[in-house]
């Protein structure tokens, strides 16, 4: 349970740092929730789904994230970084929000930079890693990835389609008499994409590199394969269609 706290309270330092490699200085404070205002050019976005989770992770472990602000000239503060969170907070009835503000003045063009420097500092996931730590917090409380009740910034069908990468994937599915459904198939082919993709140095930039190393060559020839047989399924189903109608 531990885990989404610590790895948020990771983020909100390494968020920290890359201010303070842009030559500001940060001071903490709690102030009236009525004096933050939203920024004019905050790029993110997160649906319905995603926001009801942040705040189910906001009444289990706290507000671990204060929220990034530079004052504002007609006074007050204005956000950097963290929008959703003094949503989320200001739901959840609290007046009262932990902010981290920039002591400097900061201008609109610098204050983009940095909402923009904020969301890549994030960085991204080991794919494989987190897998694995989904499937561990999935087997102590399968809550974790329920769609309303849980914490984890994933809806549950994105949860089981990463914890299934950890299973190994077979080459050779399509081979035996027996023909698979349409799902059985459209799910192997996405499954055999990204694991050509997670497993191979700059695949996603490299195509041909995927298609002649020897781990991932028979991988991209199983996509090749499947996507060719669910072209095939698709215009029989279209012809008994057809069929049934007449």
């Amino acid at each position: 349970m531990n885990t989404a706290k610590n790895n948020t309270t990771k983020t909100s330092k390494q968020v920290d740092a890359a201010v303070r490699k842009h030559g500001y200085t940060l001071v903490h404070k709690v102030v009236s929730a009525s004096r933050i205002h939203e920024n004019a050019w905050n790029p993110n976005e997160m649906d319905e789904m995603m926001f009801k989770k942040l705040k189910n992770g906001i009444t289990m472990f706290g507000f671990v994230d204060p929220v990034l602000v530079r004052k504002r000239k007609g006074g007050g503060y204005e956000i950097i970084d963290g929008e959703h969170r003094l949503k989320a907070m200001k739901e959840l009835g609290h007046k009262k929000i932990a902010i981290k503000c920039i002591r400097e003045s900061v201008s609109d063009v610098h204050a983009q930079a940095l909402t923009l420097t904020c969301n890549e500092v994030r960085g991204r996931h080991d794919v494989l890693a987190e897998a694995e730590m989904i499937e561990v917090m999935n087997k102590s409380n399968p809550l974790f990835l329920d769609d309303e009740q849980g914490v984890l910034p994933y809806s549950k069908r994105d949860a089981e389609i990463m914890m299934d990468l950890l299973k190994p994937f077979d080459v050779h599915r399509f081979d035996g008499a027996k023909p698979p459904s349409y799902e059985e198939m459209h799910k192997d082919a996405f499954r055999a994409f990204l694991h050509s993709l997670i497993r191979t140095e700059q695949a996603g930039q490299e195509y041909h590199r995927l298609t002649s190393d020897a781990e991932t060559k028979p991988v991209m020839e199983q996509i090749s394969r499947s996507l060719e047989k669910l072209k095939q399924l698709a215009k029989d189903r279209k012809k008994t269609k057809r069929k049934e109608k007449k």
